[in-house]
């Protein structure tokens, strides 16, 4: 379960990527028109999005968790404080989506920790049930204790259960780690499937990269501990900074690139407001680094024709097209990472 936020690459990926049958991607939405000009409705856009999503089910959410930044745009405080703040307005804005109720899974979060609701959870299920074929529901490990009982009061066979873990370690053997008193509670849960959230990527600068080397807080692990954790599934954040959605900041050519074959993450950087450094020191560094070597003498497919980030790093490296993006490489991480992750599904690796 890749968490995509309705960001201009986010869409562009959610638009064209194939899922196949056993990737269901998060759309999480953060304001109520994809622009401030824009003339789409909510729902119009929407549902055209989700329309062109190349998957089974899409899960779809209006965070109530997300924090309020100074640094947001206008209309995206506004959603937040407006209608994600409000049980009922953000439930009108999931119905609004029932058009696609076979495809579509609203995501259901409580609302105590932030208005002090009681039986949110509950509240929610009562009003979304009747008109969508599946829920989910998303609990943190800090609200896990309180939300469990709730759900374990509505949930049905055909509902999603997701623990979003945030940076939290699933280091299960650690007597003291965080994970285990979630764990105690799930045992003998088998009602729905369990998906396991945790952001990989966080806090992360470009110039802090060192160039051409592994990162090292960057901890990947639970696409190979999820089924230790009780998880039948495991959600990340596609292979990119999970960050505030805030706007602005500087240019900082970097680029974070994944080795399927490690299951880790290398970072190369160029210099300080320099966009040709992204052709130029960038992609010759990729093209040339020990991660590309091991991929393309895995035997397996990760680097084909098929891998729409990597066929960009080749049509920028052979001046088909522009490097003078850091948008572009943020979807060529996006790509590459579900490219790959999908590639392991495929191959039976998760089985």
């Amino acid at each position: 379960m890749p968490v995509l936020r309705v960001r201009q690459e986010e869409v562009k990926v959610l638009r064209s990527f194939d899922f196949g049958d056993r990737i269901f991607p998060c759309v999480e939405i953060y304001k109520e028109l994809e622009r401030e000009t824009s003339k789409k409705s909510f729902e119009k856009f929407h549902i055209d999005l989700i329309k062109d999503i190349k998957s089974k089910k899409v899960f779809v959410d209006i965070p109530v968790h997300m924090k309020q930044l100074k640094t947001m745009k206008k209309h995206v405080l506004t959603f937040l404080r407006k209608i994600s703040a409000d049980r009922i307005l953000r439930t009108e804005m999931m119905l609004k989506l029932k058009p696609l109720s076979n495809k579509v899974i609203p995501v259901i979060s409580s609302y105590f920790g932030r208005t002090g609701e009681p039986g949110s959870i509950k509240l929610q299920e009562r009003d979304l049930r009747p008109e969508f074929s599946s829920l989910a529901f998303r609990t943190f490990a800090d609200t896990f204790n309180t939300d469990f009982a709730q759900v374990q009061a509505v949930v049905q066979k055909n509902d999603f259960l997701i623990i979003d873990i945030g940076e939290l370690r699933p280091i299960i053997e650690d007597e003291d780690d965080a994970f285990n008193p979630i764990l105690e509670k799930l045992a003998g849960f088998n009602t729905c499937p369990v998906i396991i959230l945790r952001s990989a990527i966080n806090k992360l600068s470009y110039v802090s990269l060192d160039h051409g080397k592994e990162i090292p807080s960057i901890d990947n692990s639970l696409v190979d501990l999820y089924q230790d954790c009780a998880g039948s599934a495991f959600g990340d954040y596609g292979g990119i900074k999970k960050d505030d959605v805030t706007e602005g900041g500087r240019i900082s050519p970097g680029f974070l690139y994944y080795d399927a074959t490690k299951n880790s993450f290398f970072g190369f950087k160029g210099r300080l407001n320099m966009l040709e450094d992204f052709k130029n020191i960038i992609v010759p560094a990729v093209l040339s680094s020990d991660a590309t070597r091991r991929m393309k003498s895995s035997g397996t497919d990760y680097l084909t024709d098929h891998n729409t980030g990597w066929q960009t790093v080749l049509a920028i490296n052979g001046g088909l097209e522009s490097g003078k993006s850091m948008a572009k490489f943020k979807n060529i991480s996006l790509n590459h990472y579900l490219h790959c992750i999908r590639t392991r599904i495929e191959d039976g690796e998760f089985d």
